[in-house]
């Protein structure tokens, strides 16, 4: 459980309230990770998926009924974990470990930077379960389904990580 700074996570969300999804959360947005094993108990003919822009990694899945951003994919998760946006508007049914850091903080303006407060000490990254998959993978249901590029979106900024 982090949370994150960066400009393509709260643009996301912003995206999908115009479309009629929840209002987008302030930055910086609480995500949780999860492993890459999903199950569609039910409304798979609702699922829908879309990235910001052309060139931007994260592919995200949405409930097409209500514009709930359920869940993203990023290349550097390398197919073992997805986010969640604890924020969005899903229901976790989980217990949650504490708030352990906070991510892309460049995004951040030195406004933003002094209203989140001091960054949190660094902490050893936590091992993901492997194992075989009880369900499906985010890649898997993504091939099932176009992924939406809306046309002309602006954008707050390019997220720091893109410049690189």
């Amino acid at each position: 459980r982090l949370q994150c700074c960066c400009y393509d996570c709260i643009d996301a969300l912003a995206f999908a309230a115009t479309q009629g999804g929840p209002p987008a959360p302030p930055r910086p947005v609480e995500v949780v990770y999860f492993r890459n094993d999903l199950e569609v108990a039910q409304g798979s003919d609702k699922i829908g998926f879309f990235k910001l822009k052309e060139g931007y990694p994260t592919t995200r899945m949405y409930s097409s009924c209500c514009w709930t951003v359920l869940g993203g994919d990023h290349p550097c998760y390398a197919e073992k974990k997805v986010v969640v946006y604890s924020e969005s508007g899903v229901t976790l049914n989980c217990d949650f470990m504490e708030l352990r850091g906070r991510v892309n903080d460049d995004d951040l303006s030195e406004e933003e930077r002094a209203a989140v407060g001091a960054p949190f000490p660094k902490q050893p990254a936590l091992p993901f379960e492997v194992g075989p998959l009880q369900g499906t993978t985010f890649q898997a249901l993504v091939e099932q389904h176009p992924v939406l590029i809306p046309a002309g979106l602006a954008v707050r900024g390019t997220p720091a990580w893109l410049k690189m």
